[in-house]
């Protein structure tokens, strides 16, 4: 016996079926989404755990050593480190989930160097090289991982080695002096001279440059032995200098000990040296003021007046606000006709105006009026003195009170 059609039954039916798809067809579609982007989605928690570890050891903004992690020296706090290696932990989950994703690589990298661990920051910069080719940041570090796992040079027995990794990133020796001079303009000589050291591995000739700037880190250190050994190092190989100005400053300062050491027939040609060098007068202009100073004061002491007048007033033209310079002129006026006075006095306020509170000017002044007969001038000077309020440190004043 045929059923009969029954509408009422067969309208249930077609309920039944578009409330399934109403609620499992979406359903359907959000977990395959989740199946899709969970892995992705975990990848990305992991990487910014990792980021909130990292920036409690390097904050963002932190631009030291260029903001390389491999060329800063690797992180000894304990604290720290624990940090660092829950970074790693969470990076390697991250890269489990998202063997492809090249910027966990690179993290990674960065995170082994600032750890010390420079074999697996290099895998982890080899695999970044592989997946971003034309991504420089990647050999860039990997580079100076490198430096650091095989020193000096960064050459390893496997025959990775600094330079053919730099190259591959289109590194030049010019890009790191970028660097240099950037660290050097802001006193950060020991930064400087590792972006030197880098541009003279990549082919550029700087050894002077680099032993002088290793003079500059070994006086900002106070080890000033050590400093005078380099900078006698960069005058004797007097070759690869960055620029004729570098090379005047570091000329002047060997000038300068040797005068200190009262070597004077060596400083004055130290100093004639320096005055031939072809610089832009502009930026070193205290400096080469300051040659011509030590020239007079030496042409002063081999008791040369006029040839030493010529050289404190070349000194001034080249800088007028030379304090040194000032006192030294008002002092050969003098000594060449004691009718001069006034206007050794007159250089005497110039100088003693720019100096402020410096005493060392002041007592200086002072000596030379009392060494002259002249009292009352000292005693109006040691006033002037105290009423700036350093008059206890004028020791010289106790001569004319």
């Amino acid at each position: 016996m045929e059923a009969k059609f029954n509408p009422l039954i067969q309208l249930n039916r077609n309920a039944a079926g578009t409330f399934f798809k109403l609620i499992f067809l979406p359903l359907g579609v959000i977990l395959l989404l989740l199946l899709i982007f969970y892995r992705p989605l975990l990848a990305l928690y992991y990487q910014q755990q990792a980021g909130v570890s990292l920036r409690a050891v390097i904050p963002v903004g932190d631009n030291d050593y260029g903001g390389f992690a491999c060329l800063r020296p690797f992180i000894e706090d304990l604290n720290e480190r624990d940090l660092l290696l829950n970074a790693a932990m969470h990076l390697r989950k991250a890269e489990a989930l998202s063997p492809r994703q090249a910027h966990i690589f690179y993290v990674l990298g960065k995170t082994y160097c600032l750890l010390g661990d420079y074999e697996n920051a290099i895998a982890a910069f080899q695999r970044f090289g592989e997946l971003r080719p034309r991504n420089p940041a990647g050999y860039l570090e990997m580079g100076f991982a490198l430096l650091q796992a095989c020193p000096p040079n960064g050459k390893c027995a496997d025959g990775l080695n600094t330079y053919d990794t730099w190259r591959q990133a289109g590194v030049r020796a010019e890009d790191f002096l970028v660097m240099a001079e950037k660290a050097h303009s802001k006193g950060d000589y020991e930064n400087a001279l590792l972006w030197y050291q880098n541009a003279q591995r990549m082919g550029l000739e700087l050894r002077s440059t680099i032993a002088y700037l290793r003079y500059l880190t070994l006086s900002q250190s106070g080890l000033n032995e050590e400093a005078d050994q380099a900078l006698v190092r960069a005058i004797e190989i007097d070759r690869g200098w960055i620029n004729e100005e570098e090379r005047l400053r570091a000329w002047f300062r060997y000038g300068v000990i040797l005068y200190d050491r009262m070597d004077f027939v060596k400083a004055m040609k130290v100093f004639k040296k320096a005055i031939e060098f072809d610089v832009h007068r502009d930026k070193v202009r205290r400096e080469l003021s300051h040659v011509y100073r030590f020239l007079g004061l030496i042409a002063f002491q081999q008791d040369d007046l006029k040839t030493a007048h010529d050289y404190f007033v070349t000194s001034l033209d080249i800088d007028p606000t030379n304090i040194w310079s000032h006192v030294h002129y008002g002092w050969i006026l003098y000594y060449l006709d004691k009718a001069n006075l006034q206007k050794s006095i007159k250089e005497f306020d110039i100088a003693l105006d720019l100096a402020g509170e410096q005493s060392i000017v002041w007592n200086d002044v002072i000596r030379h009026l009392i060494k002259w007969g002249e009292f009352d001038l000292a005693k109006t000077y040691c006033q002037k003195s105290f009423d700036l309020g350093i008059g206890d440190q004028v020791t010289n004043c106790t001569f004319v009170n």
